[in-house]
């Protein structure tokens, strides 16, 4: 029995039958169960005015996922070919298309100007032995949000449990003495609480203006918790609390001769390397940038990713590099991301040569420091 036409849908699939359907499916089932609608079985759709149904399904969704299975864009040299005309439909409209690469998928060497620029979007490979990593790197691109994820029903009920918790051995402690109020300064995994500078963690005498502009030094704990390259993090701000982007660290690796161009500073290339820390952002509407717009910089600024070596010297941040419409990185492209966009850069660091390993710390803002070492 088909589906009404009329049902809304988030996500729409697009797939080749001919290698693309498995992948299809479990797309489908996995992001359904993290609440997106997602619709993917053109099946469904009746006979008739097929492919005004479909466009309207289309015109419906925010993100358009197409699967790229070896070989699955050589008959879209046929006008009349339907995963060529799903393409062409969405890149015309504006929509937000994902790519999802099977292992051996290669782009031809040439390929209708309609869809040509699915060369240049945001996508990911078919991991199956990291798959929920996978998946978790490509709901960074959607636009679409979930809405009826069980999962997060009750994360969110747990949270909750545990605010409501937290309230009642606070009154009950100040209840008894308010001297023993600083013992709520044990941090979650078991330690006591430590802050940038040290000392107790307070922040009185502090205004919001300040602890908005100066993340780095807000005396409030942090948790630290592990962080996989690739997971996607929610950035609050430090004031407000509102969730202002997203942020993933997709890569950290010392950038090749060929990439080392002129980072505003001179450095000796002799007992220096140069970093690279590539990251994907998505911005929601960031409160400080002007109309909302975040630059790179200005991550970077508020110490949202940091870099550390072994010793625990945080690493200087010297330049950024920007991914272009090319698929290219580069020092001129326009380093805004509007609010509701995404984008990506690279932050550039000075590393000492012979640094085998970093630490890599992304703060979210919200009291959570997600922390990875990385081997280079």
């Amino acid at each position: 029995m088909g589906r009404k036409n009329d049902v809304a849908y988030d996500i729409f699939i697009s797939y080749r039958r001919a290698g693309g359907a498995e992948t299809a499916k479990h797309l489908r089932d996995v992001l359904t169960e993290r609440g997106y609608r997602v619709f993917f079985d053109t099946d469904s759709l009746q006979s008739g005015n097929f492919n005004k149904k479909l466009f309207d399904v289309i015109d419906s969704c925010k993100d358009m996922i197409i699967i790229l299975s070896p070989g699955s864009l050589d008959r879209c040299v046929n006008e009349g070919d339907w995963v060529r005309m799903e393409l062409a439909y969405g890149l015309e409209h504006g929509k937000n298309i994902v790519p999802v690469m099977s292992n051996g998928f290669e782009f031809p060497e040439s390929l209708p100007p309609d869809i040509n620029d699915i060369r240049w979007q945001n996508g990911v490979a078919v991991n199956i032995e990291f798959f929920d990593a996978m998946i978790n790197k490509l709901t960074t691109f959607l636009i679409s949000k979930p809405v009826n994820s069980k999962k997060k029903l009750v994360l969110a009920a747990v949270g909750a449990a545990a605010v409501v918790l937290v309230c009642l051995v606070a009154f009950f402690i100040r209840s008894n003495s308010s001297a023993s109020s600083n013992a709520l300064g044990t941090n979650l995994s078991g330690g006591t609480s430590s802050t940038a500078s040290g000392g107790t963690s307070s922040t009185s005498g502090r205004s919001d203006a300040k602890a908005e502009d100066d993340t780095q030094s807000s005396q409030a704990t942090k948790v630290s918790v592990d962080y996989t390259l690739g997971d996607n993090v929610e950035v609050h701000n430090a004031s407000s609390g509102k969730h202002e982007y997203d942020i993933s660290v997709d890569a950290v690796h010392i950038l090749p001769d060929s990439m080392k161009y002129d980072m505003w500073e001179t450095y000796d290339a002799s007992t220096t390397d140069l970093l690279g820390v590539q990251c994907t952002l998505n911005n929601y509407g960031y409160k400080r940038g002007s109309g909302g717009a975040v630059q790179p910089y200005q991550v970077l600024q508020d110490n949202t990713v940091i870099v550390e070596d072994a010793d625990g010297f945080m690493l200087k941040s010297v330049s950024q590099m920007y991914h272009g419409s090319d698929g290219q990185y580069s020092c001129e492209t326009t380093p805004t991301i509007p609010s509701g966009s995404k984008g990506r850069f690279c932050a550039i660091f000075y590393l000492d040569k012979g640094t085998s390993e970093v630490t890599l710390s992304i703060d979210a803002h919200d009291g959570t420091v997600y922390k990875a070492p990385v081997k280079l």
